[in-house]
């Protein structure tokens, strides 16, 4: 077996052919989305139709756009595999799994005749204007991008060699000469480029995996034994506290925002069980690659192992078309969830009238500078651990709104619209207050605070009397 290095100059390791595949792969992206805008270009370019695409959105696009969304924390999942490997495919695949079935077969039929057109909007039908303001906060901070600004940071850290604070500032200076395109056609159809891209990319350091390093036996061998456990040497308390954050997507803006999009019912029921399929695949190759990695280059970091050992075990040619898969996963998730936090800012939240702008280009490129800065800020706050963001930033969705409008959407339970707003409050304070009590005194560490947040959410919800909440409650 070859012997693997643990650190690796990413730009001396691509050959000319490497860089000029790269090359092609981003001007395949680029056309794909003017063709996009170009074909779609008979839609208005605001309101209610541009952000669901006219409502056009047809099987194959609808599966390609859905599938390229979920996967730009690709260095967050492989870090998760290098350390303790197939962990990472129960919490980050099979719980997700699960809640997209429930998605497809329970809710997204109900979603595409609703005749709304984001999850704030659902949220006004079902429960009032109040509600639809508690649940744009909330999602809007669900949708920043970021862990893949961090992801992002990393690859051109990786590039460039510069720190990575400056390697992420970098980053969003390209996410927003690369959103100049704009509008959800563009979006939908550089995904259909990208999500091709992107799970050849990872099939391949399977295949190269298998034929240059070993096959499952290698793995057996070399690893530990909690690589193959389904806790993966964690607590079987925070192993379920990833099956609540999985159970999040039924509450995420952009699941929401493509069944809207979808041409009719069958097209988003079927799309989500196709992209489940797909998702699993993907979701095997990622975690085996990031095991590979760890069976041979131990000592890497493993937020990087999964890069390094994939450009040193993938032959000529094919690295270049890998690191443009790597860039793919990763723009194609920041575009998807900054359209979405784009439009909560402007058409949901309504902020548009604070920014007295001409034209919409500028709008959009404001409204986009902040949902990145954000993320950027929030990234820095975490110090850049992908496991702290997603749990920190699915536990307030979550918490706050999954159980009234899973409640509503799927068992017919209908909640007031007092109830959703106290409730959807008490249970982000108590999130907020459950962490300050684990930080600060280090009470109660081996509960999560997403456990605490959903049984305030359940008790506000359906528990507690009708009569304590008839004062009036605003927002």
């Amino acid at each position: 077996m070859k012997v693997f290095e643990t650190e690796i100059d990413l730009v001396s390791a691509l050959s000319r052919l490497d860089w000029i595949i790269i090359f092609l792969t981003f001007g395949a992206t680029w056309l794909a989305a003017l063709y996009g805008a170009r074909r779609h270009r008979d839609l208005p370019s605001e309101g209610k139709n541009a952000i669901v695409m006219g409502r056009r959105l047809t099987l194959p696009l609808f599966v390609a756009t859905l599938v390229a969304t979920w996967y730009g924390g690709i260095f967050g999942v492989t870090e998760i595999a290098f350390t303790q490997g197939i962990f990472n495919f129960v919490t980050q695949g099979l719980f997700w799994y699960l809640a997209y079935v429930v998605f497809a077969i329970y809710l997204a039929p109900k979603l595409r005749s609703s005749g709304a057109s984001t999850l704030p909007e659902l949220v006004e039908q079902r429960f009032g204007p109040k509600a639809q303001k508690l649940a744009s906060y909330v999602n809007v901070v669900n949708v920043f991008p970021v862990a893949y600004v961090l992801s992002l940071g990393i690859l051109v850290r990786m590039i460039t060699g510069l720190d990575m604070p400056i390697a992420m500032l970098l980053g969003i200076v390209f996410i927003l000469a690369y959103n100049a395109v704009g509008g959800f056609a563009a979006v939908v159809y550089s995904d259909f480029i990208q999500a091709i891209i992107m799970c050849i990319s990872v099939g391949l350091v399977i295949f190269f995996s298998v034929t240059e390093v070993g096959g499952f036996t290698h793995l057996k061998e070399s690893l530990p034994p909690h690589f193959f456990t389904i806790n993966g040497g964690d607590s079987w308390s925070m192993t379920f506290v990833w099956g609540f954050i999985a159970f999040a997507t039924l509450v995420d803006p952009t699941f929401y925002q493509r069944c809207f999009a979808a041409t009719d019912i069958k097209v988003a029921r079927n799309g989500i069980l196709i992209s489940t399929v797909i998702w699993c695949v993907f979701d095997l190759c990622t975690t085996f690659g990031g095991m590979y990695a760890a069976s041979v280059i131990p000592q890497a970091a493993p937020r990087e192992a999964y890069m390094i050992y994939a450009l040193q075990v993938l032959p000529d040619g094919f690295r270049g078309f890998f690191v443009g898969g790597i860039f793919a996963t990763i723009l194609s998730t920041i575009d998807s969830f900054s359209y979405v936090a784009v439009n909560t800012l402007s058409h949901d939240m309504k902020f548009s009238r604070f920014f007295k702008l001409k034209h919409k280009w500028a709008r959009q490129f404001l409204f986009s500078l902040l949902v990145l800065l954000a993320s950027y800020f929030i990234a820095q706050y975490y110090d850049g651990s992908f496991k702290k963001i997603w749990k920190s930033m699915g536990s307030f969705a979550a918490g706050s709104l999954l159980v009234p409008i899973v409640g509503v959407m799927l068992f017919n339970r209908p909640v007031s619209e007092k109830r959703f707003v106290a409730a959807g409050i008490a249970s982000i304070l108590a999130i907020l207050g459950f962490r300050t009590l684990q930080a600060q005194l280090g009470l109660f560490k081996d509960i999560d605070s997403l456990y605490v947040a959903m049984l305030v959410s359940l008790i506000g919800c359906y528990l507690l009397p009708e009569a304590i909440f008839r004062k009036r409650i605003s927002t």
